[in-house]
């Protein structure tokens, strides 16, 4: 048959073929499960149902029903319990995409199938164009990698009507979750706008899915580019520098730029955010952007985009190696003595134990006078919040390749930094 055909061109593709499948009862995860035992009976899959503890009345029949379906499936049941400090959308689904990982993990399995369809790729898309979304204005996936699981969506060529003519042709049972009537979420909603739409214009859902297809591929052309540009940058804790040369302010590059935050850091980047960033690459100053899930600073030189901001500690410098945030300071005693430059800086061991360091921008003694010594030596405002200092209570004593105090001694002490 045609519509078990558009489904194993896309299973079969994964060279694992047992699965776990997401399934609620409903009738699009009831026809996964058929369609997958149909296309591959001798593999070992796994059925898994959620349990929200939202509809009380429709729970037992749920269960039931995918108890009986497994059976019938030879497929092995597994009833997951999920609990919500917060009850919406957004989090109902994070924590089932918790719940599936957890599992496949436990069972050793790589691939997990959901049930979504053509209609639920059309409200995908019609939510994301209502938020203004650029990037993201692709609907659903056919398959993405989340902590080394590969998530995929076989049904997506396939519409509810098709379903649900399947379903009702062959008399198979399923549940209907009385929560997709309810107007209060947004999706039930657009369905109904499109419902409305697609009656009043005779929309093809099919004709419109290649609309979409067409998008997918150019954004899947824009991540590949976003992820070289990516490979590109320097990347210390929880901080990756980019360097502005890298970057040309083209609107190729701005998209390209919106597509890697958005993929990389969890953040929404709207037109607004988008603007400053371009603002900020245009500029020598420095400018800080804040987003949902990160934060981006730009100066003349660098663009840095972090989730957490970094804290620079102040501490002493012992003999040996000294990790500094972005950087290694080694301290080391000679039999002879030398003088210090920029490149070293020379002491007596004694005073050793005198010193700390901290960055330029915790420093309280870096003052005016050195200002025009950082520009001098292309220290950008970025790097000074981790650039090093080393200092007594009162005195710097030396800011690698910047200044140093005249002085000399056995105990030598250098820098490397982790950003060139």
């Amino acid at each position: 048959m045609e519509i078990e055909k558009r489904i194993n061109n896309i299973l079969k593709s994964i060279s694992n073929k047992n699965f776990l499948i997401a399934c609620s009862g409903g009738p699009d995860s009831v026809f996964l499960a058929i369609m997958t035992h149909y296309l591959y009976p001798e593999n070992n899959h796994h059925l898994v149902y959620f349990n929200h503890q939202l509809r009380p009345n429709e729970i037992t029949n749920e269960i039931n029903l995918i108890q009986e379906l497994g059976q019938k499936l030879t497929m092995k049941v597994h009833i997951k319990d999920l609990e919500f400090k917060e009850k919406n959308q957004a989090i109902f689904r994070e924590k089932r995409q918790e719940g599936l990982i957890k599992l496949a993990t436990e069972l050793n399995l790589k691939d997990i199938i959901l049930g979504h369809h053509l209609d639920d790729d059309i409200e995908t898309f019609v939510m994301q164009f209502l938020k203004g979304s650029t990037t993201n204005l692709r609907g659903i996936p056919h398959k993405t990698n989340i902590h080394n699981i590969e998530f995929h969506h076989p049904l997506l060529s396939i519409t509810k009507d098709e379903i649900m003519t399947y379903l009702n042709s062959n008399k198979i049972s399923f549940c209907i979750d009385s929560s997709n009537k309810s107007t209060t979420y947004k999706r039930n909603q657009i369905r109904r706008t499109i419902e409305c739409v697609q009656k009043k214009h005779a929309m093809n859902k099919v004709k419109l899915k290649n609309s979409f297809n067409y998008l997918k591929l150019i954004e899947n052309e824009k991540k590949k580019e976003a992820q070289e540009l990516f490979k590109k940058s320097i990347k210390i804790n929880n901080h990756h520098f980019f360097k502005k040369s890298d970057l040309n302010n083209s609107d190729k590059t701005m998209y390209i730029i919106k597509v890697l935050i958005e993929q990389n850091f969890n953040s929404y980047v709207n037109h607004d955010h988008l603007k400053k960033i371009t603002n900020g690459l245009q500029s020598n100053n420095k400018k800080i952007i804040k987003l949902d899930n990160c934060i981006i600073q730009i100066d003349y030189k660098w663009v840095q985009i972090f989730q957490e901001v970094q804290k620079h500690e102040s501490f002493k410098l012992n003999l040996g190696i000294n990790q500094f945030t972005f950087g290694t300071c080694v301290s080391t005693t000679l039999t002879t003595s030398l003088n210090s430059n920029h490149d070293r800086l020379c002491i007596n061991i004694k005073d050793l134990k005198k010193i700390e360091i901290t960055s330029i921008q915790q420093s309280s003694l870096v003052t005016g006078k050195f200002k025009k010594k950082l520009r001098e030596s292309n220290i950008s405002p970025i790097e000074q919040e981790f650039y090093p200092v080393i200092q007594t209570y009162n005195e710097v004593l030396w800011i690698p390749n910047v200044y140093f105090k005249e002085s000399k001694g056995k105990t030598i002490i250098t820098f490397n930094s982790n950003v060139k």
